[in-house]
């Protein structure tokens, strides 16, 4: 008898970002070349406090005068937020972090990379985010899972700790910003 499908446990599971404005790409297919991968490794530099998504809703109850329980609702507001913890000590990784701060490059000698700490006035950098699971539909087996979010930035205040025991890991949180045309974009769950 096969496994039970609608219980998922996510082996690979990646997070990509993008400039704003790239496709939705279709679930089975390769993950387009304009998508970078979130930390070198993929999901093997995630943290094993998970990969979060996370949705808030705030609402207005209205309660009328001849009626003890809510006659009516109004959404005032909703968000959306992706997290993990990032453990790659890169660059790179602390680009994601710091809202896709440029990075410098000397060739030396001495050869180095540099990055900017203060992130200043500027308008975050907004970016497309895709998350994409192997094995993590719940309709089939090797079917893929898929978030498409089409406009995120970082808004975590990553911490960096350096402690003999443990790696170092950056906390990021990407908040979407509702796009005119697709919102919080589409979450895909392939069925054949």
């Amino acid at each position: 008898m096969p496994a039970p499908l609608e219980i998922v446990a996510t082996g690979s599971i990646d997070v990509y970002l993008a400039v704003t404005g790239t496709a939705d790409p279709v679930i089975n297919a390769a993950v387009p070349a304009a998508y970078v991968k979130v930390g070198v490794a993929g999901s093997l530099d995630y943290g094993e406090d998970g990969l979060k998504i996370r949705k808030e809703t705030e609402n207005n109850e209205f309660f009328a005068l001849g009626s003890y329980g809510t006659r009516k609702v109004f959404r005032v507001r909703e968000k959306l937020f992706i997290e993990l913890t990032l453990h790659d000590a890169t660059l790179e990784a602390y680009r994601d972090a710091f809202n896709q701060t440029a990075i410098t490059t000397v060739a030396g000698p001495p050869a180095e990379k540099t990055i900017p700490l203060l992130e200043g006035t500027a308008t975050p950098t907004f970016r497309t985010l895709l998350i994409r699971a192997t094995n993590g539909s719940a309709y089939m087996d090797a079917g893929v899972l898929q978030y498409w979010v089409p406009l995120v930035f970082q808004t975590g205040s990553p911490e960096t700790v350096y402690r003999k025991s443990d790696p170092v890991g950056l906390a990021l949180q990407f908040t979407a910003v509702a796009d005119a045309v697709n919102g919080f974009g589409k979450l895909h769950s392939q069925t054949a």
